[in-house]
């Protein structure tokens, strides 16, 4: 596994490299100014691309572990397809992770750009990754929420 440690206003993020995908954890200082305590705000997992291998993790421990971060306020998932999104939520959501899920802490995003591995369009003309950003998906609709949000910046949605 490789980490990098990136410190932005404040906020450190820790991304790490995970069997092909991206799980970043976002850590924001205490309001205390007496402690320099930072706390877990959000995890984003970055799927895109690795499906198979994200079918693979154990996700029943991985809710229960995530239950007991009390200021836990996101795990955000991106995923390159809405259909990924949908079998991950059939398949891993609704059976393996009901602690997160009931407490409404699961967000989900579907990046707007091309394929992971490809920087062409529908057309074959190369997409402006300046354009590609996050967008807020639900597994209950087909709609699509646009946000300004960069690949880099999943943890936010």
């Amino acid at each position: 596994m490789k980490c990098t440690i990136e410190k932005v206003d404040d906020v450190y993020h820790i991304v790490c490299k995970y069997r092909g995908f991206n799980v970043s954890f976002v850590f924001t200082p205490t309001t205390n100014s007496q402690k320099s305590e930072v706390h877990l705000e959000a995890i984003a997992i970055d799927s895109r691309g690795w499906m198979y291998n994200m079918m693979k993790v154990d996700w029943k421990k991985s809710d229960t572990l995530a239950s007991r971060l009390p200021d836990l306020q996101a795990i955000v998932i991106g995923f390159g397809l809405q259909d990924d999104m949908s079998r991950f939520v059939n398949d891993v959501v609704n059976t393996k992770m009901e602690n997160m899920r009931s407490v409404g802490k699961l967000k989900y995003a579907i990046f707007n750009g091309s394929d992971y591995f490809d920087n062409h369009d529908d057309s074959g003309g190369i997409v402006n990754f300046r354009s590609q950003v996050w967008m807020r998906a639900s597994p209950d609709s087909a709609e699509l929420e646009p946000t300004t949000f960069e690949r880099k910046d999943l943890w936010l949605v």
